[in-house]
């Protein structure tokens, strides 16, 4: 077990060495997360509430505190998620490159961001919760990294895939049995988005061999097509065998 344990971190290594979007993307998160650690608590609230993707935020800058909300992790405890984002940005490159495993990630951030948002207004138009969650506090990459683990169970072999799937439900559900906040429907969301990924590349990948498989066979009959003797007939009128 240990040879495994060690194998598989060998070779999680390689792959996050050579991949230099999950090195810069985790790097300036990292360190933006050490830099307010070390600053007062006033800055802190003052950053982490103007990049939160609340209500009031959306519906002031939008894109804006999309973008910034995704690269803001106001404690060291929130370094285990990047940790984890590392790792799940470099498989994604290694499989299908950068600019798949960003759109990848931007879905899972920013669908999950906005339906949540759905549910918020709802909820305040029945008046089913209170009117501070227009300026709750939302920032982190747990919806991105949600959208990209789900998305990576079509990388995972078929016999560990339903154990490696029902580990992520009870690691992003798992709180909502405990406390059902907004943010239990935010990671639900981006699973389930990165979840539905997984089964168009699966299916993608199917169809890409099945096509492959068709055309090899079909260029595999040429060189037997030649082969087939061709007749004709001399002068003389006897049938010649062309080889």
């Amino acid at each position: 077990m240990r040879a495994v344990v060690r194998g598989a971190l060998v070779r999680t290594a390689h792959v996050v060495v050579r991949s230099d979007l999950a090195l810069v993307v985790s790097g300036v998160i990292t360190a933006l997360t050490i830099a307010l650690t070390l600053s007062p608590d006033g800055v802190v609230h003052l950053v982490v509430s103007s990049t939160s993707t609340n209500l009031a935020n959306l519906r002031t800058h939008p894109v804006p505190v999309l973008v910034a909300s995704l690269f803001v992790v106001p404690d060291l405890d929130g370094l285990l998620l990047v940790l984890a984002l590392l790792v799940a940005l470099a498989y994604g490159q290694q499989w299908v490159g950068r600019f798949a495993t960003v759109v990848v990630a931007v879905i899972g951030h920013v669908g999950a961001t906005l339906f949540v948002a759905i549910l918020l207004i709802t909820g305040l138009g029945a008046h089913l919760i209170p009117r501070s969650v227009v300026y709750a506090e939302d920032v982190g990459v747990s919806y991105a990294l949600a959208a990209l683990l789900g998305w990576l169970s079509a990388r995972v072999p078929r016999r560990w895939r339903v154990w490696y799937v029902a580990m992520l439900v009870v690691y992003f559900l798992g709180p909502a049995l405990f406390s059902q906040t907004f943010t239990d429907a935010g990671h639900a969301t981006a699973l389930v988005l990165g979840l539905s990924l997984a089964v168009l590349s699966a299916r993608s990948a199917t169809h890409g061999a099945a096509d492959g498989a068709t055309r090899d066979d079909a260029v595999g009959g040429i060189p037997l097509a030649a082969d087939v003797a061709r007749r004709s007939v001399d002068p003389s009128g006897k049938e010649v065998v062309e080889e």
